[in-house]
């Protein structure tokens, strides 16, 4: 039958079905929009959060290489070899004559050499036993991941020499005993640093 002859209730009727349906379609439509968007800013997320983690790790690996490079450059650095002439930054000289671990520690025995024009007097040397930079790599993540110093709770073991003179051109033997050292396959390094020396110059300056 046609529309001109049903009454006004069931054109309405049909014009609210018609309505609910459109109503539903929205509701569907609307859903999945959301769904969708849901979805997108998910998969955004995760991409920024990727993106964040490798920037973060680049950068920290920039950081400590600037850690690395400095602390290298700061401290004089000797490995614990026998026979072998070992030179610092400012041309002073080690050659060790006995690396031994014992008990007690790492065991060093050898002549430390002086090139300047100059006699140095009541020397102290300060050894410190420490591990490369790369093995420390985690305390350094989980630190201030500073990129001047060494920590010095990152020392393995500490010890000190006195040497009475040091005369210019010429080496002074030496003995130490570093604590807390034991043999291992993990490599370490020993910063020997000056302390308390003083000097006079050949021209009498």
């Amino acid at each position: 039958m046609s529309d001109e002859f049903n009454g006004p209730g069931v054109r309405d009727a049909k014009h609210m079905e018609e309505l609910r349906q459109r109503v539903k379609q929205l509701w569907v439509v609307l859903a999945v929009f959301c769904g969708a968007s849901v979805i997108c800013f998910c998969l955004l997320w995760v991409q920024l959060m990727q993106q964040s983690r490798t920037l973060n790790k680049v950068t920290d690996d920039v950081i400590f290489g600037r850690f690395v490079h400095y602390e290298a450059e700061s401290d004089d650095y000797v490995k614990p070899i026998t026979n072998a002439i070992q030179f610092f930054h400012d041309g002073y000289s080690v050659q060790f004559s006995a690396v031994d671990y014992t008990a007690n520690g790492l065991f060093l025995s050898g002549e430390i050499g002086n090139p300047n024009e100059y006699r140095v007097s009541n020397l102290n040397l300060n050894f410190a036993a420490r591990p490369y930079p790369v093995n420390v790599r985690d305390k350094w993540d989980r630190g201030n991941k500073n990129t001047v110093g060494w920590p010095p709770e990152w020392d393995i073991g500490n010890a000190q020499a006195r040497v009475p003179v040091l005369d210019a051109g010429h080496t002074a033997k030496f003995s130490v005993t570093i604590p807390n050292v034991k043999q291992s396959a993990e490599q370490i390094r020993i910063a020997i640093i000056f302390s308390g020396e003083s000097y006079t110059y050949l021209n009498g300056r």
